[in-house]
């Protein structure tokens, strides 16, 4: 405190006009608390003054430290607008990031999927996020999920999936279309089956199996209720199951199907 009124009064007496103070860090880098104080006399050219306390974890001693930066003139309209400007920016910078894990911790925290597994991915992993994922990621945009369990040796797949690929043209900025071949689960195809019927149907969709060596495999199909081939199950954003369709499935039906998930989506 004596300090800080020496500082005051030498500097009244040589007539420095400043604007700017920082706090003094404590050498000691282990401390309870830290209390800072800003305050100046009032009058726009008068000194800004900042008092920190630092109590030690050693010696248990309070230390009190007042620092004044070197004299400086006020900074002139240009310098000021180009300070808060960056100040600003910042500020909505940092808001956006929170903003941005709030949303993320809510999605976490409301996802219900009947059950997550791993995905070591044949296309799209660019729109997923990367080659090995998991399925709860692909939630992480807030859209609802149309999930398609296919194989590569499965006649009614063949059949359903040009309609799926065109659905997904129609409503990709809406929903993510995911195929999952379980041909290795449901004995209907390894994962070169699938990935030459995906090309020679040319089919742009993210598509995929589970990681191999997945122990669990029919745990997955059970939880998602997969009782024939193919099935679709559809589900909101929030990992919420609003419809499940076992067998090959129209184009018509599926764009009805979508439609009503986007609606239910928003509930």
């Amino acid at each position: 405190m004596l300090a800080r009124l020496h500082h005051r009064a030498a500097l009244r007496d040589q007539g420095t006009n400043l604007l700017y103070a920082t706090a003094l860090v404590v050498p000691c880098q282990r401390y309870l608390g830290r209390h800072s104080r800003r305050f100046t006399d009032g009058h726009p050219a008068s000194p800004l003054y900042v008092e920190c306390e630092r109590r030690c974890f050693r010696c248990g001693t309070l230390k009190v430290m007042t620092h004044l930066m070197g004299a400086q003139q006020a900074p002139n309209k240009n310098h000021s607008r180009g300070t808060w400007a960056r100040v600003c920016l910042l500020a909505v910078a940092s808001a956006a990031l929170l903003l941005t894990a709030v949303a993320c911790l809510r999605t976490t925290k409301a996802l219900q999927l009947p059950a997550d597994f791993q995905i070591v991915v044949y296309q799209g992993a660019e729109e997923l996020g990367g080659q090995t994922v998991a399925f709860s990621s692909l939630f992480n945009k807030g859209k609802p999920v149309v999930l398609n369990f296919w194989a590569g040796l499965c006649p009614p797949c063949r059949a359903e999936m040009p309609g799926f690929q065109r659905v997904y043209q129609a409503h990709q900025q809406e929903i993510i279309m995911f195929g999952l071949d379980v041909g290795a689960y449901t004995l209907l195809g390894t994962s070169s089956d699938a990935k030459a019927l995906l090309q020679e149907l040319q089919v742009t969709y993210p598509a995929g199996t589970l990681t191999p060596g997945t122990a669990n495999g029919a745990e997955v199909l059970a939880s998602y209720e997969v009782q024939g081939m193919p099935t679709t199950v559809f589900l909101a954003p929030d990992g919420r199951v609003y419809k499940t369709w076992v067998g090959a499935i129209t184009e018509a039906k599926l764009k009805e199907l979508v439609e009503g998930l986007l609606a239910f989506s928003r509930t």
